[in-house]
């Protein structure tokens, strides 16, 4: 591209080199105020900017260099910041995602690459070294190598929790820097969020709700800039100076595995690292804990270890698994009844693009090319089959049936807390798919009921009179236990 001539590659990647190298605290930080000023680097920025951007919301190219001009990042920017809600993985609750304009992006990143210039970091944290296939492999070696007591522990809201005053003093960087491109208190936000659905080809762009509710945007760092996983990153790296060598620490932005050949060993290297969050000089941060023994599978970024014969098998976990399985059933049930060739064209685009994309991001794990196959080829062979049942409307794209349902008290309680069982399961946000998966589970294996109590209340509202109820409960007893039952119900 014409754009790449202005930048001047090696003179940023020599001011980089210049800053990691820098031997005082004073040399280092007039480096990094030096880069930060470069007109080299702010322009190398915003190219990278530019291609993380959604394609429809990319500036033309020719004013890259313009806009690279303008930044300063003692001043920040006052472009508008879209603020949305995102369901969490593991309902209920929303996480505050932040979308950017190109010159909050190309801060962020101008900002990234010196952070990860100068930053003393452990050595086994992987966000901005390896990502999470390096934290995997690194996970799997330490099991074959006997590591087998294991405790995972992610940051609370980790993002939201740092104290923007404490973390200024913690980073290489001028205060106001830190003030106008990694906190979230000066963004210029609007007064309403957009709502993001979690759902397969979802372009971010929800109704606007809620609005003047953007006060959970302003703490800490915001989710979504590209500065924010380096920042989480030193954080963690001050705490785990505080865990003793006792085995293995693998760290992925706010997650930490530690490893042990010992339950004591596991035990006191977790209980250090709950201490050193807990006084933490950028804030009290709080984790969730979980613990595995040895034979247990264990769980970490995304995907489950499990050691076996022959080595360590690695598989995407329970919940990844459902939510794919979940998201591409339903597109799938979508190519089942639409007629539209240009639609059933477009879905099958956005299918394939989302199991090529799923897997890609599961690629150590064991037989996912066949997987991958697998799902592709039903893909393909369900566009080829003959919609079953297919809308005579004009806009196949929104091919949907509405049914409404008049429901008891009762009946509200047991449907909403169906509904968000299968959620929680499945990793849907959308009621149309939780109750498409409780039929398909009805369908399989018929009506199922937790306990006696459950069962028999079922069978009282579909008799519908007590004395029919009770007739029929005093007729199993009997069956089962082959005496004669009598029900004597009082007034």
């Amino acid at each position: 591209m014409k754009i790449i001539s202005h930048i001047q590659t090696d003179h940023v990647d020599k001011l980089l080199k210049r800053a990691r190298r820098a031997g005082r605290t004073s040399q280092r930080n007039y480096l990094v105020c030096q880069y930060l000023g470069s007109f080299d680097a702010k322009l190398h920025a915003t190219l990278k900017a530019h291609g993380a951007m959604r394609p429809h919301r990319r500036p033309d190219l020719a004013k890259l260099v313009t806009i690279a001009s303008g930044l300063d990042p003692w001043k920040g920017t006052n472009e508008p910041v879209r603020v949305h809600w995102k369901p969490k993985d593991t309902p209920p609750g929303h996480r505050t995602v932040l979308e950017f304009g190109i010159e909050n992006r190309a801060l962020q990143y101008l900002v990234r690459d010196v952070l990860i210039a100068v930053l003393e970091l452990h050595p086994n944290q992987y966000a901005t070294r390896g990502g999470v296939h390096a934290a995997i492999r690194h996970t799997k070696q330490a099991l074959i190598d006997g590591y087998l007591w294991a405790a995972e522990l992610d940051i609370n809201d980790c993002y939201p929790s740092f104290d923007e005053e404490k973390l200024s003093s913690l980073l290489p960087l001028p205060k106001e820097v830190t003030d106008h491109v990694i906190i979230s208190r000066y963004l210029n936000l609007p007064s309403g969020f957009s709502c993001i659905e979690d759902s397969l080809g979802d372009d971010h762009e929800g109704d606007a709700i809620t609005p003047g509710a953007n006060s959970a945007a302003r703490r800490g760092t915001p989710q979504g800039s590209a500065a924010s996983p380096i920042v989480a990153e030193a954080m963690v790296a001050i705490a785990l100076k505080a865990v003793p060598p006792l085995g293995v620490i693998i760290a992925y932005a706010d997650n930490v595995l530690l490893l042990a050949k010992t339950k004591s060993d596991r035990d006191s290297m977790t209980k250090a690292l709950l201490a050193a969050f807990e006084a933490h000089p950028v804030g009290r941060l709080r984790l969730s804990p979980r613990t595995f023994a040895p034979g247990e599978p264990v769980e970490f970024l995304g995907h489950r270890l499990t050691l076996c014969k022959g080595g360590v098998r690695v598989e995407p976990d329970v919940d990844n698994k459902q939510k794919f399985e979940a998201e591409v059933k339903c597109e799938l049930a979508y190519l089942n009844r639409t007629k539209s060739a240009a639609a059933r064209r477009e879905c099958l685009r956005r299918l394939e693009e989302y199991i090529q994309s799923w897997t890609a991001s599961f690629k150590l794990c064991d037989d996912i090319e066949a997987f991958r196959s697998d799902w592709l080829a039903r893909a393909q062979a369900q566009f080829k089959e003959a919609p079953k049942s297919a809308s005579e409307k004009k806009n196949p794209m929104n091919n949907t049936v509405s049914k409404t349902f008049k429901l008891h008290a009762d009946q509200k309680e047991i449907v909403e807390a169906a509904l968000k069982h299968a959620k929680e399961k499945s990793g849907t946000a959308h009621d149309t798919v939780a109750l498409e998966l409780i039929a398909q589970q009805f369908m399989g294996t018929g009506l199922a009921f937790e306990d006696l109590e459950s069962a028999m209340a079922a069978e009282y509202k579909k008799a519908g009179d007590l004395d029919e109820f009770l007739t029929k409960v005093a007729t199993h007893v009997e069956e089962i236990t082959g005496k004669s039952v009598q029900i004597v119900v009082g007034v």
